[in-house]
């Protein structure tokens, strides 16, 4: 049962696309601020520009993660769902467990978000699920991935730009490191 010859040898591997990796340009950036900055998730895009975090690592932040001392985030998990199961698990690699610095306006940008969440929690009086999620719907639970999506295409139509990837706020924060003279790692 041997043959001649291999015939995987023939075999084209058919090229895959590449994956384009965009950042937001400043001008529907600068619109897009102007429109979420307004909106009660503002803290959470704000995040997203300033650390460069992932959805899923911001998805899952608990109140115990932020440190209003030294205005710092520890981010050491990600979420995300399938079937309509909320998981978390450890993040992408190694290096993404981290502590991250943010700017005092940040910390108060938080602060305020938290003093907004006390109001909503007391409106919803025992309806809230207290998960201490940081970024929460109206009852508490841990926003969907599929929900900050919607809430982004929102934003976009509002500000009349272009509708780009939720996580093209991670490639428009490091391309702006790199315009600082940040040298990459």
């Amino acid at each position: 049962k041997l043959i001649a010859s291999n015939p995987m040898l023939e075999v084209q591997i058919p090229k895959g696309h590449e994956k384009k990796i965009e950042h937001i340009p400043d001008e529907e950036l600068s619109k897009l601020r102007s429109v979420w900055l307004e909106k009660p998730l503002s803290a959470f895009f704000e995040l997203a520009l300033n650390t460069g975090a992932r959805k899923g690592e911001l998805l899952c932040l608990r109140w115990s993660d932020f440190d209003s001392k030294t205005n710092t985030i520890s981010i050491s998990k990600t979420t995300y769902y399938s079937k309509g199961i909320h998981y978390e698990n450890s993040p992408k690699s190694e290096n993404s467990v981290r502590k991250v610095e943010i700017t005092s306006s940040q910390a108060q940008s938080l602060k305020a978000h938290r003093a907004q969440q006390a109001q909503q929690r007391l409106q919803m009086g025992i309806n809230w699920k207290d998960g201490d999620y940081i970024f929460t719907n109206e009852i508490g639970e841990s926003l969907k991935p599929a929900g900050i999506h919607h809430i982004w295409k929102k934003l976009s139509r509002e500000a009349g730009v272009e509708l780009h990837h939720l996580h093209a706020i991670r490639h428009t924060h490091i391309t702006a490191l790199l315009q600082a003279g940040v040298q990459a790692y």
